[in-house]
């Protein structure tokens, strides 16, 4: 497999008071190609600031981060967005579904930055849905879908531009025990088919769907482990 991203001694320190107050402390790990890693760590651990640097939402303070062949530590912020757009597919806690579009308008929304037509667009859109099993729920607007179903629209939206990694941020929070099980078994499968995806969660329980889990405190990895199969 080939690595997709690389970090290599990444720091990130915030002003504060007139000091630096350290947030993550030379991180240094790789995601393969085809991997699923979950980044699992406590509220105040600097698993939310690395969601960001992975993202491409923020840059490190020092140290390197190679995402798909591409340094982008020291971008500038238009490259950055153009990259983010193109590499990284996200999905949040809470959904951020529009709500005034349907399923298959939501999905399709990335796709407004890529030359393509609007039938070429929706049948993109559509194709992803169908792979995450709502097919027939395309012109349901959020209001009218479970939160699972929500959850099932963002994963599509995040596929739906063929970025080469899925970033999900706490991607169960929000939702019962019974259909968080759910969205995870999808991570599973979107995983079996090849897809890239690094998760973070607070969740031990959550962290052992991945194949490999990274645990960090007080902005350093403390634990970088496989998962083993149940």
């Amino acid at each position: 497999m080939a690595a997709i991203a690389i970090l290599d001694k990444v720091s990130k320190r915030y002003p504060m008071a007139g000091q630096e107050v350290p947030a993550l402390r030379e991180i240094s790990f790789t995601v393969q190609s085809g991997e699923f890693v979950s980044i699992m760590g406590p509220s105040g651990s600097g698993k939310t600031t690395l969601m960001h640097i992975l993202g491409c939402l923020d840059v490190p303070s020092s140290g390197s981060y190679v995402l798909n062949g591409i340094e982008v530590s020291a971008l500038s912020e238009m490259r950055l967005t153009d990259v983010r757009r193109k590499q990284i597919g996200f999905v949040f806690q809470n959904f951020n579904l529009i709500s005034t579009l349907n399923a298959v308008e939501n999905v399709a929304l990335p796709l407004v930055y890529q030359r393509l037509s609007q039938a070429e667009q929706h049948e993109r859109a559509a194709a992803a849905l169908e792979h995450v099993g709502l097919k027939e729920r395309m012109k349901y607007r959020p209001n009218q879908l479970s939160g699972g179903q929500q959850q099932r629209v963002a994963i599509a939206r995040a596929m739906v531009t063929q970025a080469p990694i899925i970033l999900a941020d706490e991607p169960t929070g929000n939702l019962d025990s019974q259909t968080g099980h759910e969205v995870l078994e999808l991570f599973a499968k979107l995983s079996r088919d090849g897809h890239t995806i690094v998760m973070i969660t607070h969740d031990h329980e959550v962290a052992t769907w991945g194949q490999r889990t990274i645990e960090i405190k007080d902005g350093r990895i403390v634990a970088d482990r496989e998962v083993v199969a149940q």
